[in-house]
Parts: structure tokens; C-alpha cells; sequence
């Protein structure tokens, strides 16, 4: 089917929709958009390590992150709805471009795919982990450090040669 085809009723479908074709079709535009889309078990995104080239680590982390933005807001065609939360594309433009999109409408309406925000999030809990693994030995090798004060100055204390004590703790 070519063309537009206006239904006055909804339209239910048993199977699949398909495209035909493998990537060059869209659902909605950024200036005709769907209100919501349910889904039972999410969407998924074809990311098949036999379909890319280019492979790099990612440049993205906690400065990035803090860089971003989170904010609360409500849309201007309907204020009366609950409160949204995310990000301002022109703002995240700015931080991460390659999660924006701009639209091909007169007004170029800007998206955001915050799917693909998920691996800059994950890029910095791992730099915020090697981090706590960092201070975390350095905790212990603090806490080894004061325990062997302790008993030294428990040895002088006790009026006992601080080597004898330090030998005895090898």
C-alpha cells in the first residue's frame, strides 16, 4: 500500500507489521507524534556485533553525566497532565549529540533516544566503581596503617619494646 489511507475506526491487526524494507521506515514524524506506545516486553534495538564496524571504546563518563541536566516539565498542549521528567534536546545537544534527533519538520523539532543514553550511564558507574575500588584500598591500607599504630602505642604503653611487638605481629 502507497499513499495515505485515513481509517475512521481503529485499526487492529492479528500478526505482524511489518516494514518492506530494512531500516528506512519510521513510526510517526517530529512534528506528527504518538502519544504513547505500549509494549508488553519493551522495545529492542538491533545491536548485532556481525552488523557494525568502527567498534570504539566509549569517550563518554561521569563528567559527561554531571554535565547533563535532569529536569521536570510539562508539556505546553496539555499542562494540565502529570508532570514529565527528562532532558532539554538543545541542552543535551550540546553534552551527548549523538542522542538527539532534528526533526525534518519547519520547525525542526528535536528528540532525544534515551535508549542510547543508557551506555554513557553505564560508562560512568564503571569510571565512579574503579574509583570506590580505589578508596576502598586505600581505606584498608589506612586501616592496616592505624592497627599497627594502635598496638605499637599499646607496646609503649605497656612499657614493652615497640620492635619486639612489631616482630611479633609479622
Amino acid at each position: 500500500m502507497t499513499g495515505t489511507t485515513t481509517l475512521g475506526n481503529a485499526l487492529t491487526v492479528t500478526g505482524n507489521i511489518v516494514p518492506n524494507s530494512d531500516g528506512n521506515n519510521t513510526l510517526g514524524t517530529s512534528a506528527l507524534r504518538w502519544a504513547n506506545v505500549y509494549s508488553t516486553n519493551g522495545t529492542i534495538q538491533t545491536s548485532d556485533a556481525r552488523l557494525k564496524t568502527n567498534i570504539m571504546g566509549l569517550g563518554y563518563g561521569m563528567s559527561t553525566v554531571m554535565a547533563m541536566r535532569p529536569v521536570r516539565y510539562a508539556w505546553k498542549k496539555t499542562p494540565s497532565q502529570t508532570n514529565k521528567i527528562g532532558f532539554i534536546a538543545q541542552e543535551l545537544q550540546k553534552v551527548v549529540p549523538e542522542v538527539v534527533s532534528v526533526g525534518t519538520d519547519a520547525n525542526q523539532t528535536m528528540g532525544v533516544n534515551y535508549a542510547e543514553l543508557v551506555p554513557v550511564l553505564v560508562k560512568a558507574l564503571q569510571e565512579q566503581q574503579a574509583q570506590l575500588d580505589t578508596m576502598r584500598g586505600r581505606a584498608e591500607k589506612a586501616e592496616a596503617a592505624v592497627q599497627t599504630f594502635e598496638s605499637r602505642l599499646r607496646a609503649l604503653e605497656a612499657g614493652t619494646p615497640v620492635n619486639a611487638t612489631a616482630q611479633g605481629q609479622r
